[in-house]
């Protein structure tokens, strides 16, 4: 999966640039769908690592998980969540 992730990032970063170029993502805290709250630090501990990869890539602003967390299981629109954390791109997960 996470192959995948970084293929499609990978992909639209490296666009020319136009409308459709990310500078800036918000990675969520990714919802736990297994039912046993005991696994959260999985999906807790997928996110913080996307964050932490994506912010390597020069060029990209990610903003930082102290940013993010506070919309973990919130039904918050996605747009309304851009517009206040002032970024291109959210990615949420299950």
């Amino acid at each position: 999966m996470l192959i995948l992730v970084g293929g499609f990032f990978g992909y639209r970063y490296f666009q020319p640039a136009g409308s459709g170029t990310i500078n800036s993502i918000a990675v969520l805290p990714f919802e736990n769908r297994s039912g046993n709250a005991d696994t959260d630090y999985l999906s807790d501990g997928l996110a913080e690592s996307l964050i932490y990869k994506l912010s390597q890539l020069s060029g990209l602003k990610v903003s930082p998980t102290s940013s993010v967390v506070k919309y973990k299981g919130s039904q918050t629109d996605i747009s309304a969540i851009s517009k206040e954390l002032e970024v291109d791109a959210v990615m949420s997960g299950r």
